[in-house]
């Protein structure tokens, strides 16, 4: 879908909403998705954990979300 497309069909949805509570929950999304972006200064620690962890993703030496959840829950289990 085109963007022209997704814009219209959002204005045409919340045209036509009553739902109060959805109507905040998107004003205020898109008051803070339009805010400044903060900008961050990495330290060069930073900078080299996240080459590495590039690096990692690109060796294959990563996890699906699945199975970092399932970790996550094995973990929990034996606490």
């Amino acid at each position: 879908m085109r963007t022209i497309e997704i814009r219209q069909r959002l204005i045409e949805e919340i045209s036509t909403s009553t739902n109060k509570n959805l109507l905040e929950a998107m004003y205020k999304f898109f008051s803070n998705d339009n805010a400044t972006e903060k900008v961050y200064n990495l330290s060069n620690a930073q900078k080299m954990a996240i080459e590495k962890g590039r690096e990692q993703i690109k060796n294959g030496q990563s996890l699906t979300n699945e199975e970092v959840n399932s970790e996550i829950e094995k973990w929990l289990k034996e606490k």
